[in-house]
């Protein structure tokens, strides 16, 4: 993973393309087990891009988020059921995620992309 400033650059391993993204303990499970706010930040959710434009709205609702990312993917021209979903896909589709926090009164956010 590659960081400058807010922003994560992500970039798939050579042999990764296939794998799924949803699994018992796939990837996702993975990051949301890996995800931690600091001391003194609330979580608010995360909206999906394409290309680092069009996001969705914000949501922290786990089942909001999976649909828009199927939605996403869907208007990538990837048309797949949510436990076949690959990291391939978020590759191809150009997906990139923004995790929003707050601090006091102040939001910030972090974008990832997939690479």
């Amino acid at each position: 993973m590659k960081v400058e400033d807010k922003t994560h650059t992500a970039k798939l391993k050579s042999g990764k393309e296939n794998e799924l993204l949803f699994t018992g303990s796939g990837i996702y499970a993975k990051i949301k087990a890996m995800v931690t706010v600091s001391a003194g930040y609330t979580y608010k959710g995360v909206s999906i891009g394409i290309d680092d434009n069009n996001y969705t709205s914000v949501t922290n609702n786990d089942a909001e988020i999976l649909t828009d990312l199927r939605n996403q993917l869907n208007a990538a021209g990837i048309s797949r059921g949510i436990n076949e979903i690959t990291l391939g896909d978020l590759k191809n589709a150009g997906i990139t995620v923004r995790l929003y926090i707050m601090k006091g009164e102040v939001s910030e956010y972090y974008t990832v992309l997939f690479k």
